[in-house]
């Protein structure tokens, strides 16, 4: 009637935080009836113990034929990978101060499953297509601008949107006037930086966020080598293709396990998107040389620069953070402690489900709608879970290796 030796389950304090029990390179099938693809698991299991198995990060610069062999020379392959992220349990506890925190209380970081940003296409310049898609944009506004001046003139009140469109007029024109030029032209010219960009990516983010700050010189951000042959018109483009490998959800989640839009937390939507901002040689809608430009502390009129902000940072997989137990009151004396499991459960919900933040700032009887013992120091505990992950995640490699 006796176990021959204890049996205990308990939740991880100090990591590992990643599991990675399976893992395949090569044909998108897997290595079935011939096919060329190796198990990896191992080559996996190595970059996990460099960081302690808390992260893996496979960017696009890192060699995958010379790290896992190259087992279809020529074609496309596919990094498959089963994941798991290990929950783990804290208890959380501060001091309270004229109902206040006399310290933040703040959760541990949660385990992320973060989707990995590929550019696909990047080019600056102008691109005939996109030329002819941007005039359409462009004129549109233009016509709207138009608008807005005869409602003025007739001293009827604008819209915001109007407002917005006036101040804006001088630059609006000015790139009608750079674009109906280049529509004009037979051959446009536009330079391939999807490897610049995807070396910016693997620098700012671990390949996972691309942004480019309004008024950024452009040589400073891509280190092209041909950046100078741009220079010939006042008005380019930088327009960027991007790919979001998506993530497949292996198991069916718990009802505080799903998203709000009714999917599982650590399963994200494989998608593809299209970002630009206008770069220009001066300022748009200054006349070019002028005495305005040079003094205006932005930057040489001979540099290319953006002119608003380009930014594209998927959202990552967070798990939910369950509170056990959450008690306000006396520090030893029970009988003077209140459960506020509901009101910090509510809390976590409102802060979007995976952590747990409480500032010194906060007024606790107002968040916590009670005050247990007036007059005397109290003390929030706060025995909180943060469940794990599992699921698969598929990445294209092409026939060079690159991810």
């Amino acid at each position: 009637g006796f176990l021959r030796e204890d049996l205990h389950l308990g939740v991880s304090h100090a990591g590992p935080w990643v599991r990675v029990p399976y893992a395949c390179f090569g044909h998108s099938k897997g290595p079935r009836k011939g096919r060329g693809a190796y198990d990896v698991t191992e080559a996996i299991q190595g970059l996990l113990d460099r960081t302690g198995c808390r992260s893996l990060v496979i960017s696009q610069s890192m060699d995958t034929l010379s790290l896992f062999g190259d087992p279809t020379p020529g074609f496309d392959k596919d990094l498959f990978l089963c994941y798991e992220t290990v929950g783990r349990s804290e208890t959380l506890s501060a001091s309270e101060f004229h109902d206040s925190l006399r310290r933040s209380l703040r959760s541990l970081p949660p385990p992320v499953v973060a989707p990995l940003l590929l550019i696909r296409k990047a080019s600056l310049g102008l691109h005939p297509t996109f030329v002819r898609q941007r005039l359409r944009a462009v004129r549109q506004q233009a016509s709207l601008i138009d608008t807005a001046h005869r409602t003025r003139a007739r001293r009827l009140p604008l819209t915001s949107d109007q407002k917005s469109l006036l101040e804006r007029e001088a630059a609006v024109r000015d790139e009608l006037q750079e674009l109906q030029a280049a529509a004009q032209q037979e051959t446009l010219e536009a330079l391939d930086v999807a490897s610049d960009l995807q070396q910016l990516v693997d620098r700012q983010g671990h390949g996972q966020r691309l942004a480019v700050p309004a008024g950024a010189d452009l040589a400073e951000v891509l280190c092209h080598t041909n950046l100078e042959n741009m220079l010939c018109r006042r008005l380019q483009y930088l327009v960027v293709h991007f790919e979001v490998p998506g993530s497949d959800s292996e198991h069916r989640t718990l009802s505080d396990e799903v998203t709000r839009d009714g999917g599982p937390r650590n399963f994200y939507t494989a998608y593809k998107g299209q970002a630009w901002v206008p770069c220009w040689r001066g300022f748009p809608g200054e006349a070019e040389g002028s005495s305005s430009n040079s003094n205006s502390g932005g930057g040489s009129p001979l540099s290319l620069r953006t002119v608003e902000p380009l930014e594209v940072a998927p959202q990552p997989v967070l798990p939910p953070l369950v509170v056990e137990r959450a008690t306000y009151g006396h520090r030893t004396d029970a009988k003077k402690k209140r459960d506020v499991t509901a009101e910090v459960s509510t809390l976590v919900l409102r802060q979007g489900g995976s952590f747990l933040h409480i500032s010194r700032r906060d007024g606790l009887t107002q968040l916590l709608r009670t005050n247990p013992i007036r007059y005397y120091r109290k003390e929030l505990q706060v025995s909180c879970t943060t469940r794990g992950l599992t699921g698969s995640l598929r990445v294209p490699v092409d026939p060079s290796g690159a991810v």
